[in-house]
């Protein structure tokens, strides 16, 4: 069963320039305390205090195939298309430029797929152990 929990009943009152203040509240957006009042308590009873550490390198790839991404979606959704109107062409010259376009589309995401393969490529050259 659970223990009750204690009740806080103490307080204490802190007063702060803005320039501390900022820092403090810079210190706790790293941290994974939820309110201000638990990364104080923590700070204040020398209990560890985890902070997320976040790295821009990593972050400017994970935007980067994100962007590749929406890319890669939007050639999906034209060849889809393509497709579609593939099958409702009667004549040989319709579908002689349907097949040009799919295969500018195709090459098009083929060459996406490439860059993609490169920044994983890299990442994994940068963060994985050799």
């Amino acid at each position: 069963m659970l223990e009750p929990v204690e009740r806080r009943q103490k307080k204490l009152t802190l007063c702060l320039n803005q320039k501390e203040y900022d820092r403090l509240l810079k210190r706790l957006g790293c941290s994974t305390c939820r309110n201000m009042g638990e990364f104080i308590r923590k700070l204040a009873l020398a209990t560890p205090v985890t902070y997320n550490q976040r790295n821009q390198s990593l972050d400017e790839l994970l935007n980067e195939l994100i962007r590749l991404r929406m890319q890669l979606i939007r050639i999906e959704q034209n060849v889809e298309l393509s497709a579609q109107v593939f099958s409702s062409l009667n004549q040989n010259e319709d579908q002689s430029m349907w097949l040009l376009q799919y295969q500018a589309d195709s090459q098009a995401m083929l060459s996406h797929i490439q860059v993609i393969k490169s920044y994983v490529t890299q990442a994994a050259q940068k963060w994985l152990p050799s």
